[in-house]
């Protein structure tokens, strides 16, 4: 009856700090994972479901990366506390080992282990895939909307383009500008335009932008007779 005392006092002492190690710990790797992975879900026009469900399968991906830290966390705060009050050493004068007062806790971290082993190899891999498909699905389907207006878009091999305004309703464009690298000779082709309107093609693999009042500049390069190279833009 004694032992059992002592086990249920072992417990309960280790599973408070672990619960609320286990809480602040989730709670500090969802904001940090959520941080890099916030240009997914800003100015995307997501439903508020779609924004949810990723929130809580970010949720799910962690809880393996936290069992472990918040174990290691709640052993230091329960031991070192039991060493700190004394309480400790008043066990181990009833005649229990260390190794047979650590055995309660021992057992539970077994059954966590066990627990992640399976949470792991079945929970988390259809997490992944199903927070990656999501992701994935909205670069694809809202790629008319990663355009910030002011800002350059580099996402486009060989393409920056910033767009000063836009309506994400009609995908209307205005104050294009548009510097086509794929000569691969720096900014040697510019493309202003006033107006634009910006499209996904049926199968989705091209996004069209059509483009209306504005003009196009090629730089030609000219060598006079002293070798010095200038440039022109036609």
């Amino acid at each position: 009856m004694f032992i059992k005392i002592i086990d249920r006092f072992i417990l309960v002492s280790f599973l408070r700090p672990f619960l609320i190690s286990f809480a602040c710990i989730h709670f500090l790797f969802f904001i940090q994972f959520t941080y890099h992975k916030i240009g997914y879900l800003i100015g995307k026009g997501l439903e508020l479901t779609l924004i949810l469900e990723l929130l809580s399968l970010f949720l799910i991906i962690l809880i393996p990366l936290v069992i472990p830290l918040s174990i290691l966390l709640a052993s230091l705060m329960t031991f070192g506390s039991l060493g700190e009050h004394s309480e400790l050493i008043a066990i181990k004068s009833s005649g229990l080992s260390l190794i047979r007062i650590i055995r309660p806790v021992a057992i539970l971290v077994a059954f966590l282990t066990v627990f992640e082993f399976f949470f792991s190899e079945y929970v988390i891999t259809y997490a992944h895939l199903k927070t990656w498909s999501l992701l994935y699905d909205i670069k694809r389907k809202k790629r008319e909307l990663q355009f910030q207006n002011g800002i350059f878009y580099s996402d486009i091999p060989y393409y920056r383009i910033r767009i000063q305004d836009q309506n994400k309703k009609t995908n209307m464009l205005n104050d294009i500008i548009i510097y086509d690298h794929t000569a691969r000779m720096g900014n040697d082709k510019l493309i202003t335009s006033k107006r634009g309107k910006m499209e996904i093609e049926k199968g989705r693999d091209q996004l069209v932008m059509t483009l209306d009042s504005g003009y196009s500049f090629t730089q030609e390069k000219i060598t006079d007779d002293l070798g010095k190279s200038k440039a022109r833009f036609t």
